[in-house]
């Protein structure tokens, strides 16, 4: 995989509006590097609903980083009680599917889980972004 490097980082309060942010926050950050947003948006948000569904006091923090083939996205909050883990959410469940979706973009992901921080990372396959068609007739 080749080693990393950090594209940005930045802490949201522990609210609803602040998975909006994240997810144009990130967003930002790969069209930047030219890389397609789609999945990192998927995973950004559910990490980010977790951490504000189950984070605690503190609010959450997201770092992305990529490297020749890989976009890592991680999403740290004070720590929840129990170590995050995929669940099996029934047909009439609101809630719970959030890492399975994770599981099924990501080429793999864990949890960093420490006494007062909760760390969740995906890493997703690097794929460049597609020129717009606007982009095309401007040519």
């Amino acid at each position: 995989m080749g080693s990393l490097v950090v594209w940005g980082n930045v802490g949201f309060d522990g609210e609803e509006w602040a998975v909006g942010a994240a997810r144009r926050y990130v967003r930002g950050l790969l069209e930047g590097e030219g890389v397609e947003t789609g999945e990192a948006l998927l995973v950004v948000s559910e990490l980010a609903t977790n951490a504000v569904a189950h984070g605690g006091e503190g609010g959450f923090e997201v770092v992305v980083a990529g490297g020749a083939d890989v976009v890592r996205v991680e999403v740290s909050d004070s720590g929840a009680e129990e170590r995050p883990r995929v669940r099996e959410a029934g047909e009439e469940d609101e809630t719970g599917r959030g890492l399975t979706l994770v599981e099924a973009v990501a080429r793999r992901w864990g949890v960093r889980w420490e006494e007062h921080r909760t760390t969740v990372w995906a890493e997703l396959e690097r794929r460049s972004a597609s020129p717009s068609v606007e982009g095309e007739a401007g040519r």
